[in-house]
C-alpha cells in the first residue's frame, strides 16, 4: 500500500516540524486558501467549534507552531481566538492547515486570520458572558470516550434516578453519540444535569457532558432502539410460537443483567442487548435466561468496524520503536499492526481490532510526550496497516501482533475495560511476587525514572503503586517495565493509576 498520503511526500510546507499527518479534500484546501487571503494577523480566528472545546484545547491546538500568548473562547457562538507571540507563527499554522483538516473533538473546524491584530487583556480576562440555554425539561447529553455500548436501557438506568423519562431520542452527529432525554418537569431536568453533568457512565468511560435542550417536548413516532416513548403503552409480548427468530437463538443473545451500584459496573463484554435484534419488538423480554455469548464475538468492540487505525506523529524517531508504541497504545486496545513510515520515521501507523479502541487511545495519548515530544494523534486514512513485502525496503518497521501473548482485552469480561485511564505520575503494578522486595521494584523502574513514592496494597501485596517524578518518565517505565519477569512464573503487569498517590 502506498502511504504517501500520510507521509506528506508531496507538500512542501514546514515538512520537518508538522505534528500531525492526516490529509483533508481539496474542497476544505480551497476554503482555507481563500480565508487566509485577509491581511496576515498573529491572531487566529476559529469556527465551527463543538460545546465540549475549552480553552486549553485552543491552546493546545495552536502550540506546536509557536508560542501561544492568549486565547479567547467564545463557547455559545462556537468560536474563538488564538493569539501567537508574531504573525510567523500565525503563518506556520495556517500554512500547515491548508493540507489538513484542523479538528477538535472529532469535529472539523475552520480557520481564518483574524480582523484583529491582539486580543486585548480585558478581553482575555473578560470574556463575553456565555449566554446559557433557559432551563427546558429535555436535556441534551454527549457521550465521549466510549468503550461500553451507549443503549436507550442504559441512558434510562442512570437518567431515571433523578425522575420519570419521557422519552429518549438518540442519535450519531460528527462521529459523538448523543442524546435528548426528556423529564417530566423542568426541576428534574436541573437535578440531573447537576447531577451528571462530566461524570462517567462506567469507571474511567463513557463520559457524560449535559446541557439543556432547546426544545421543550420531543416527538417520538415509534419506538425502536434509536427512540422511545415511555408514556406510550408498549405492545403485549408476542408468544414464542409467533416469533420469525428462534426463541433459543433470542437468548443466546440476551444481555447480563448490570450489578446495582454510578453506573452499575458494565454488563458482560461479550453480550448485548437482543432487543436491538431485528424482528424482536418494543417491550419484548426474556427473563430468567441467563446470558450467552455469541461464537466467535469476544467483546462488543467488535461490533463497531472502521476507523481503526491511527496516525500517530512527531515522534522521537531516534528512540521510538514499533514494540514501545505497542505497549504504550496497548494500554488502551488490543493493537494489531504499527507501522513506522520508511520516508518519516517520526510517524506510525497503528493498527487496533476495532474504533472504539482506537477511540480510547487517540483521546489518550493525543498531546501526550513520548521521549521528549508531544505526540499528535489523528485518525488515519487507511482501513488497515499491510504487511509489506519480503523484498520491500525498510520491511523491518512494520511489525504484526495478531498472536502477541501481550494484549489487554481478548478475555471476555476482562477488568482491563474498567481500569483505562489517562497517562498520570501514578502506576499500578499487579502479579508481584513474594519475593520481590520494595527496594527490587525500587532498582527495576529507578533504571527509568525517579521515584518519588511507592506502597503494597495494604491487603494484597500483589499490588501497589508506584509514582515517578513526572508523566512522560510514567510513560517509559510503562514502556520498559510492563511483562518484565520477576520470578519463573510471575511477569510484572503496569498499567496507569485511576489517581495519583
Amino acid at each position: 500500500m502506498n502511504y504517501a498520503r500520510d507521509s506528506f511526500n508531496a507538500f512542501e510546507v514546514s515538512k520537518r516540524d508538522l505534528p500531525h499527518v492526516s490529509l483533508n479534500g481539496m474542497e476544505h484546501q480551497k476554503r482555507v486558501k481563500s480565508e487566509t487571503n485577509l491581511e496576515p494577523s498573529k491572531v487566529i480566528h476559529l469556527r465551527s467549534l463543538s460545546n465540549e472545546v475549552r480553552e486549553n484545547d485552543v491552546k493546545a491546538l495552536g502550540k506546536p507552531f509557536g508560542n501561544v500568548t492568549n486565547t479567547l473562547l467564545m463557547r455559545n457562538k462556537g468560536q474563538a481566538f488564538l493569539e501567537f507571540e508574531n504573525v510567523e507563527m500565525a503563518h506556520k499554522m495556517l500554512n500547515y492547515y491548508m493540507y489538513v483538516t484542523p479538528n477538535l473533538h472529532h469535529k472539523n473546524i475552520c480557520l481564518q486570520f483574524s480582523n484583529h491584530k491582539e486580543i486585548l487583556k480585558k478581553e482575555g480576562s473578560m470574556s463575553p458572558r456565555e449566554e446559557e440555554t433557559p432551563a427546558s425539561p429535555v436535556l441534551k447529553v454527549i457521550v465521549t470516550n466510549i468503550v461500553y455500548p451507549v443503549t436507550i436501557d442504559v441512558l434510562q438506568q442512570v437518567f431515571q434516578r433523578c425522575g420519570d423519562i419521557q422519552k429518549i431520542v438518540t442519535f450519531t452527529r460528527n462521529d459523538q453519540f448523543h442524546a435528548l432525554i426528556q423529564y417530566l418537569s423542568e426541576r428534574e431536568a436541573t437535578c440531573a444535569k447537576n447531577l451528571f453533568h462530566h461524570q462517567n457512565i462506567y469507571n474511567g468511560c463513557n463520559t457524560l457532558s449535559i446541557g439543556f435542550s432547546k426544545l421543550d417536548n420531543l416527538v417520538v413516532k415509534y419506538n425502536n432502539d434509536k427512540m422511545r416513548d415511555f408514556t406510550r403503552p408498549e405492545p403485549k409480548p408476542i408468544p414464542p410460537e409467533q416469533l420469525l427468530v428462534d426463541p433459543m437463538t433470542i437468548a443466546s443473545m440476551q444481555m447480563a443483567a448490570m450489578s446495582p451500584g454510578m453506573l452499575p459496573n458494565p454488563y458482560s463484554p461479550h453480550c448485548f442487548n437482543p432487543n436491538s435484534f431485528a424482528g424482536i419488538p418494543t417491550g419484548f423480554q426474556l427473563p430468567g435466561i441467563a446470558a450467552m455469548s455469541l461464537p466467535g464475538l469476544h467483546h462488543p468492540h467488535q461490533l463497531i468496524r472502521g476507523g481503526s487505525v491511527l496516525l500517530v506523529s512527531n515522534l522521537d524517531e531516534q528512540t521510538a520503536k514499533c514494540d514501545d508504541l505497542f505497549i504504550l497504545f496497548g494500554h488502551y486496545g488490543d493493537v494489531q499492526r504499527v507501522k513506522i513510515l520508511f520516508n518519516k520515521k517520526d510517524t506510525a501507523l497503528i493498527q487496533f481490532s476495532d474504533s472504539v479502541m482506537a477511540n480510547a487511545a487517540q483521546e489518550n495519548l493525543n498531546g501526550v510526550k513520548l521521549y521528549g515530544k508531544e505526540m499528535r494523534v489523528s485518525k488515519s486514512k487507511h482501513d488497515n496497516v499491510n504487511m509489506p513485502k519480503a523484498e520491500d525496503e525498510g520491511k523491518e518497521l512494520t511489525k504484526d501482533y495478531n498472536n502477541s501473548p501481550l494484549h489487554r482485552f481478548k478475555k471476555p469480561g476482562s477488568k482491563n475495560f474498567q481500569n483505562i485511564f489517562r497517562p498520570i505520575r501514578t502506576l499500578h503494578l499487579s502479579n508481584i511476587p513474594e519475593s520481590s522486595s520494595e527496594d527490587d521494584i525500587r532498582v527495576l523502574f529507578g533504571e527509568h525514572g525517579t521515584i518519588t513514592n511507592f506502597r503494597f496494597f495494604p491487603k494484597d501485596r500483589r499490588m501497589a503503586l508506584i509514582q515517578l517524578d513526572n508523566v512522560e518518565d510514567a510513560i517509559v517505565c510503562l514502556i520498559r517495565v510492563h511483562n518484565h519477569k520477576l520470578s519463573e512464573s510471575s511477569h510484572l503487569r503496569v498499567s496507569f493509576a485511576k489517581n495519583e498517590m
